[in-house]
């Protein structure tokens, strides 16, 4: 389905299905980053997690605040999940 757009919520990608594939999710991330004019700073951020061997929850929280005006819907229910299994 790729990054859609929700008359309430604005762009969203459903991180509960395929899109949630963290190399997907970076991807859209990539092409949103050059729109932006913002690619040097989103590669540093990318940088950043992968040397703090960051996990998919950080890799989420990265992108949520890089790119706060998209909605990653289900996330709340993905770090439910995370959180009762003890990986945040």
């Amino acid at each position: 389905m790729g990054m859609y757009r929700d008359s309430q919520l604005g762009p969203c990608v459903d991180i509960t299905g395929p899109d949630g594939n963290i190399f997907y999710l970076l991807g859209i991330g990539d092409d949103l980053a050059r729109q932006l004019d913002v690619v040097e700073d989103w590669r540093l951020a990318k940088e950043a997690v992968k040397l703090m061997d960051g996990n998919y929850m950080t890799m989420l929280n990265m992108f949520k605040e890089f790119f706060p005006v998209v909605t990653l819907v289900g996330y709340e229910e993905i770090r439910d999940a995370h959180e009762a299994q003890g990986v945040v």
